[in-house]
């Protein structure tokens, strides 16, 4: 499938989003109630059923079938269609779907979906869940090429699942295709599709009627409980299976046979469903799992979600033994009796079990003469012809008797050696397995070594960034604690001018009368200074509430960016290597921001560091006032104001880097 004619299909559908969500809201959310609409919850499944699905089909799954089915001369067969979505889908590239499905609000949005888009090769037909399957087997009865069941098996009991897989296969023609798709798998840790719990899919359903209050699906809680509420515990019962219920290959080997490799032509592990589905750490070690207990099946059956194309095998034609004539059938049976010899005890041949034995085909021979070719009625003899001759060839049949017992102790012996080399087989078959299995997962761990290789290297790249930062911030706590250290000097001298204070205090009470006039007018006037400096700081504040504001605002536009690219992706709807593109970018912004704030705290805490450092200042600056006169400690206020106006100059640069 060519890349463009995908993007181009995309790049279309967006003009039917609008029709096809009022569609849905009219037919398949009718009854919801309206504030659920407003949840993320909500809004998401409707996105899922809009456009999501229909765009991760053409993406990922037409790709991944038509590497090994050719759909353009098909007609394929839907189980379980819901509204509709990859329906619309694969009708891009086939020749006609029956698309089968037991929801009446299902098969309204989907009827209205067809309509809306145009898609004229789509036939829907409703049907309860019980007359299904005898609708699909009366309308297709000539057999078909292509069954298709997408995200469909996880809403039946295990009784409709083994129905619908067993007479889906029936139905197949030789050499048709059976699709599994989006199905979650049972064996998995986390119930991804229907709670979103851990182990909810293995708890029987006594427990799990009681334990669903813990998920964190509104809509799935309110649905359970709304029939537990009436006193329906079957219903809520029934619910929880068709909500979703996880399948595993258990199934799929008790319908199709224990040889599932040599089924299935795709799976889950292809190119295509890895970009879609990554490996999990829980699917590594679930994998470890099938390959230590020696599971016989397929490591794709440890995938979270199970992805599976199966291809019935061409029939052989045989002759039945009801056409054969009555020579065929002697020689058929003769036949089919040589090939068991090694499983049957010889019996000796006696006389008189010889007699008997023409007795009988004499007898035979003359009511159904037709069976025996007129060459071997001229070969038989006749029982009295035996009995003359019977006595003369007594010591042959001995003899050949005792070669008979001699032949048949080399047939065991045969026998002994055929079980024995068909163990060894059975060994190298499980060692060729086992090879397989370990294969598999060299590959798996190949490629998860190429993915955390690429990351590894993008991880390098942001190192480098980060140590380049790292030195500009080194740089600028050197100039930092070069500023810290002239503050230390200007502290030393005034500890010195507070010293020579002391000494003209002592010197003469006059003087300091004299100065503490002078310093009084000095401290209105640096009081003064001191209120402008604090409507400085508060500017400073404001501005810093600004700026905090305006990050705000940034990151609000940083949302409303993200929504604005989730718009653009759905209306332009590119390529996947276009959102892979986009999403990195999306990413690298989140990193940046991130920076941002993480400068934006150590700026924050240096800011909180220096004023510690001013406190102890003022402090020290404290101790020295109280053994001061109050002129004294006026001074000593004064000095303290000039350092706190040298630090708001200081945080003030700063803001300013």
């Amino acid at each position: 499938m060519n890349p463009v004619d995908i993007e181009k299909l995309c790049s279309e559908h967006t003009k039917f989003h609008f029709e096809i969500e009022n569609t849905l809201r009219q037919t398949y959310y009718k009854g919801i109630d309206e504030q659920l609409f407003e949840t993320e919850e909500l809004k998401n499944d409707i996105k899922d059923h809009v456009f999501r699905r229909y765009e991760r089909t053409l993406i990922y799954y037409i790709p991944w079938i038509t590497k090994v089915v050719n759909l353009s001369d098909k007609e394929i067969i839907e189980i379980g269609c819901g509204t509709g979505s990859s329906t619309a889908a694969f009708s891009h590239f086939t020749k006609h779907i029956y698309a089968y499905e037991v929801s009446e609000s299902s098969v309204l949005a989907a009827k209205s979906r067809m309509q809306i888009m145009g898609i004229n090769n789509v036939s829907i037909v409703q049907s309860t869940p019980d007359d299904l399957l005898e609708i699909l087997k009366s309308n297709h009865s000539s057999g078909v090429s292509v069954i298709l069941l997408f995200a469909v098996l996880e809403h039946m009991t295990i009784q409709e699942r083994l129905k619908t897989l067993k007479e889906a296969w029936d139905l197949l023609l030789p050499g048709g295709t059976l699709i599994v798709a989006d199905t979650p798998n049972r064996l998995t840790y986390f119930d991804y599709h229907t709670s979103q719990l851990p182990f909810f899919h293995f708890l029987p359903l006594d427990l799990a009627v009681k334990y669903y209050e813990n998920s964190s699906r509104n809509q799935f809680k309110l649905a359970i409980k709304k029939l537990l509420d009436i006193g329906t515990v079957a219903n809520a019962k029934n619910a929880l299976i068709r909500w979703g219920n996880a399948v595993s290959y258990h199934e799929f080997e008790i319908v199709l046979g224990s040889n599932l490799k040599d089924l299935l032509v795709a799976d889950g592990d292809s190119e295509e469903m890895r970009n879609l589905y990554p490996l999990s750490t829980e699917e590594k070690l679930l994998q470890q799992y099938f390959i230590e207990a020696k599971i016989n099946q397929p490591l794709v059956f440890t995938n979270q979600i199970l992805n599976l194309i199966f291809q019935k095998k061409s029939l052989n034609l045989t002759i039945e033994l009801t056409q054969m004539n009555p020579n065929q059938r002697i020689h058929q049976e003769l036949d089919e009796k040589s090939l068991g010899i090694f499983d049957c005890e010889v019996e000796p041949l006696t006389p008189e079990k010889l007699m008997e034995t023409v007795e009988k085909e004499s007898q035979f021979s003359s009511t159904n003469n037709q069976i025996l070719s007129p060459q071997s009625q001229g070969w038989m003899l006749t029982a009295q012809q035996l009995q003359d001759e019977l006595t003369q060839t007594k010591a042959e049949l001995k003899e050949s008797n005792e070669q008979l017992h001699q032949t048949q102790d080399e047939l065991k012996e045969s026998n002994e050696q055929l079980h024995q080399t068909q163990d060894e087989l059975e060994e190298l078959k499980i060692q060729q397995s086992q090879t397989q299995a370990e294969l598999e997962q060299s590959q798996t761990q190949l490629q998860t070594q190429l993915t955390e290789s690429a990351e590894l290297r993008k991880s390098n790249e942001q190192l480098h960034q980060t140590q380049d930062e790292l030195e500009e911030l080194k740089i600028q706590q050197s100039q930092t604690q070069a500023e810290l250290e002239q503050d230390k000097e200007q502290l030393h001298q005034t500890q010195l001018q507070l010293e020579e204070l002391k000494i003209q205090q002592s010197q003469t009470q006059a003087e300091l009368e004299h100065s503490s006039s002078q310093l009084q007018a000095q401290l209105t006037e640096s009081n003064e200074q001191l209120h402008q400096k604090t409507r400085e700081l508060q500017a400073l504040q404001e501005e810093y509430s600004h700026t905090k504001l305006e990050l705000e605002e940034y990151r609000e536009k940083l949302h409303l960016s993200e929504a604005e690219l989730e718009q653009d992706r759905e209306q332009l709807h590119l390529t996947q290597l276009q959102l892979e593109e986009l999403k990195i970018q999306q990413s690298q912004t989140q990193s940046e921001l991130e920076q941002s704030q993480t400068q934006l705290h150590q700026t924050q805490a240096l800011s909180e560091h220096y004023q510690i450092q001013l406190h102890q200042i003022q402090e020290q600056l404290e101790q020295s006032q109280i053994q001061l006169q109050q002129k004294i400690v006026e001074l000593d206020k004064l000095k303290s104001q000039q350092h706190h106006t040298r630090l708001v100059q200081i945080i003030k640069e700063r803001s300013q880097i």
